[in-house]
């Protein structure tokens, strides 16, 4: 069996209406380990190359550390606020919101998104979704392909992380979806599910330009806050409204978003009149260069969020620094990820990388 079987069953079974029905929990069971157990295997292998060729490829930059409120008994460098309502930046004294490299770390750990005595891990930690972009594979430069550039590059580091493929992400939103309403009916499979979803990497919103993304407290009044990064709106049954509704659906299909290469020219019928340069019948041309991007199309700004997750392996994520001098992306030599860059550089035409 392979990934792209499992997969095709697993989604079959969820069309069906039959996934979770109670006399089908085993059965649905196996085929979410043996979906899961293909998927982790296959982001095992998984390179900076491939990912970044298929669109798959984000990156993020931030500083080393960086909180909003106080964590660990230590005043955070700015306050924490969110929308809630009609108030764009309401004060909460008693969160947190972590946006750093050694966050996004905690990030990776399983444990940190579960409950510990009824207490929230995330909310503890202040592991809330991330903002990104998506990497234009027909744009050549990385740097053309970044929020903050020339002189402010160089004072961040850069984080690559490849996404799940689009068909692998809808089927766990399908899944995910699924078990919450069988929650009570299923609880094997909730939990199972539940699992699953403190361990994959996934894009929530995603836009073909600025999201304009922040912090919104999308819990009644009174009640205790629930973020969401990225939502102007209040969900509507747990269902994004308004304009969170396209951007949560172009993240099921993110790929989508991503600028098109111009189309090849139409070829012209033959020319009634000879040509003495014609090639032979049998003859053939070399291949047409590669598609550039679109006319005028030099730089990009497809901005998502991403709940960053455990990635299977150690490739990534990738976590450098710009180095204006090697016109690259440096590898942190300190990192797991970069002892598989044999140059330790990943160069900003990324087409040249190297990774092991």
């Amino acid at each position: 069996m392979s990934l792209e079987i499992s997969r095709e069953k697993l989604r079959l079974r969820l069309l069906s209406g039959i996934a979770f029905n109670r006399w089908e929990e085993s059965a649905t069971l196996k085929l979410i380990n043996d979906w899961w157990d293909f998927y982790k295997a296959w982001e095992r292998r998984d390179t900076f190359l491939v990912a970044f060729r298929e669109g798959r490829m984000t990156v993020r930059q931030g500083p080393v550390s960086q909180t909003y409120g106080d964590y660990n008994g230590k005043t955070g460098e700015f306050a924490f606020g969110a929308r809630h309502g009609d108030v764009e930046k309401q004060l909460y004294p008693s969160e947190r919101y972590r946006t750093g490299m050694d966050s996004l770390k905690q990030r990776l750990k399983p444990y940190n998104f579960g409950m510990d005595h009824g207490e929230r891990q995330k909310y503890k930690h202040g592991l809330h979704d991330l903002s990104g972009s998506l990497c234009t594979p027909i744009i050549p430069k990385i740097t053309d392909q970044l929020r903050w550039k020339h002189a402010d590059l160089a004072s961040y580091i850069t984080i690559f992380m490849p996404m799940a493929k689009p068909q692998d992400m809808a089927l766990f939103h399908s899944l995910n979806t699924g078990a919450k309403q069988a929650r009570t009916q299923q609880p094997l499979l909730y939990s199972r599910v539940a699992e699953l979803r403190k361990r994959m990497s996934r894009i929530k919103l995603a836009e073909a330009g600025d999201i304009g993304a922040g912090l919104h407290n999308i819990a009644p009044d009174g009640a205790q806050p629930k973020f969401r990064y990225g939502m102007k709106q209040v969900p509507e049954n747990g269902v994004p409204t308004g304009p969170d509704l396209p951007r949560h659906q172009n993240a099921l299909n993110y790929t989508s978003i991503l600028p098109k290469p111009p189309e090849p020219p139409k070829p012209q019928p033959p020319s009634n009149t000879s040509n003495v340069n014609e090639k032979p019948p049998g003859s053939f041309s070399p291949p047409p260069p590669p598609s550039g991007p679109p006319p005028g199309k030099t730089t990009n700004m497809n901005e998502i969020v991403i709940a960053y997750r455990h990635h299977e392996g150690i490739r990534f994520p990738l976590f450098t620094k710009w180095n204006t001098a090697k016109r690259g992306f440096e590898c942190l030599s300190d990192e797991p990820s970069s002892k598989l860059v044999p140059s330790g550089l990943i160069p900003d035409l990324w087409a040249r990388t190297v990774q092991g």
